[in-house]
């Protein structure tokens, strides 16, 4: 038995603090600290920026009071602010970032915001807080947020394909974290890099003819050891069999290091998210929860889906018929692609998009995900490029097939091999845009990212909706469409 008194103990205890003071002092760590203080200060000079200039405006239109200490009482707000979004952890340097639940709790920060400036107003008398005042800041800060942020996830996304500022993670369980190693390898953006794997019974030949380059460190008993050999800044727990006392063995391990421990969605035991825990009468209890919109969000959803749709469609008349004039010259075959998809609860709806394809092309194969498939138009390349061909699907959500946002709709034979964690994809109406959509693997098919859409399944809000539409509007302008 190892004790604190033993000499294995004692060597493993020097290895755990010499372990904490080199990540204490690692580039990583002292970057964070740096790296929060900077993003506090451009939110600070956001928040200050929106506020007095949507004041200058609405006071110039006369549509706010004169106050001599508008500079200072928006200082005042930023702090306030800063407070608020500190709360929300909009300070969490993210090591997968962007984070759509960061845009998500930043909407959420300055609706609670705006939402306590205005009972303020009302209470206090702050004439100058007028409600048209309160509005235009409230969306001008919103945007200087949004663009800040961007700008910093690009930066550092920009250091991270460079190898800075990297973390360094060890994956728990060899033969089903092979495929997660592929993805973190692929999407160095991420700033995760896979040094190795923990396993009790896998072998490194098996690794390499699956082209793995990472090996077996070690056993699930050995973590401390290679934890602090290896200077490993978060564990990434991939093994769908582990059992009860591996798992406690590890969580204990990691917590006298006190490494993060990370789990795979949908891998890990039964999909986390479907259950809450809380204690009856001293005793852990889980139970099936509730999941998604409550009927009034849902019926708000469905309201928004309808006004914006029929907005949309009315506002971009001139660019469905130029799209369509251009569909038909490029190409012989119909304008529109119409196609059977699985909508809400397993029902079948026809879905429209502008045909961007041969019209002798497959109807129901997997679609293309690279530039140069022959299948595809010299205009289809265009439209997919800049998501043109997803317009017609306003339709769909006008009829109440889709909604704006949600999973995407798949192909019928692709459903029928659905398990049941599969199938849960199928409780909300699907969507035009999605989680799927602006994620890094949104050019690999849709089955293969099924997570995405169990997360949203399992987490969706008006909220979450509002920042995945912001971040797809972000990326049609970028041009980042699907092939």
């Amino acid at each position: 038995m190892t004790t604190a008194d033993t000499p294995l103990g004692q060597a493993t205890a020097r290895g755990r603090d010499a372990y904490a003071v080199i990540r204490a002092n690692s580039v990583h760590t002292r970057f964070v600290a740096w790296w929060t203080g900077v993003q506090v200060c451009a939110d600070y000079a956001s928040v200050i920026a929106g506020v007095y200039i949507a004041y200058r405006l609405c006071h110039s239109a006369q549509l706010a009071f004169p106050v001599s200490s508008a500079l200072v009482s928006a200082n005042l707000i930023a702090v306030f602010a800063v407070l608020i979004f500190r709360y929300f952890h909009l300070y969490d340097v993210s090591a997968a970032g962007p984070n759509i639940r960061e845009i998500e709790n930043l909407l959420r920060a300055v609706t609670l915001i705006s939402v306590g400036l205005l009972v303020a107003s009302a209470l206090y008398g702050a004439r100058w807080l007028s409600q048209w005042m309160l509005a235009v800041a409230t969306v001008l800060v919103m945007l200087a947020l949004l663009f800040e942020r961007h700008l910093f996830v690009g930066l550092l996304q920009w250091a991270r394909v460079r190898g800075y500022l990297v973390r360094r993670v060890i994956i728990c369980g060899a033969q089903h974290g092979a495929d997660l190693f592929k993805r973190l390898e692929s999407n160095p953006r991420l700033g995760l890099t896979c040094i190795g794997f923990i396993d009790d019974c896998f072998d490194h030949q098996s690794l390499r003819e699956r082209g793995i380059r990472a090996k077996v460190l070690g056993n699930c008993s050995d973590l401390t050891e290679v934890v602090c050999r290896e200077i490993v800044d978060e564990i990434i727990i991939a093994d769908p069999c582990i059992g009860r006392e591996k798992f406690v063995s590890i969580m204990a391990q990691c917590d006298s290091l006190q490494v993060p421990v990370s789990f795979v969605p949908g891998q890990v035991g039964p999909y986390q998210p479907w259950f809450s825990f809380q204690l009856l009468d001293g005793i852990p209890w889980a139970h099936r929860r509730q999941s998604g919109l409550s009927p009034a969000s849902g019926l708000v959803k469905r309201v928004l889906d309808a006004v914006i749709s029929l907005g949309l469609i009315i506002l971009l008349t001139p660019v469905f018929l130029l799209t369509a004039l251009l569909v038909k010259l490029s190409s012989p075959g119909p304008v529109f692609f119409i196609q059977d998809r699985v909508g809400l609860n397993g029902r079948l709806f026809r879905l429209f998009k502008f045909r961007s394809m041969k019209a002798d092309s497959p109807k129901y194969e997997i679609s293309p995900n690279t530039w140069h498939d022959s299948r595809v138009t010299s205009i289809g390349r265009i439209l997919r490029r800049t998501s043109l061909d997803e317009l017609p699907q306003l339709l769909n959500v006008l009829r109440g097939d889709m909604s704006l946002v949600g999973p995407r709709p798949e192909m019928p034979f692709i459903v029928e091999k659905y398990g049941p964690v599969e199938r849960g994809r199928l409780r909300v109406r699907p969507g035009i845009t999605g989680l799927w959509q602006i994620s890094h693997g949104r050019n690999a098919p849709i089955h293969d990212n099924i997570d995405y859409d169990l997360f949203y399944v399992e987490h969706q809000n008006l909220f979450l909706d509002c920042a995945i539409l912001l971040s797809t509007i972000a990326a049609v302008v970028r041009g980042t469409g699907v092939y």
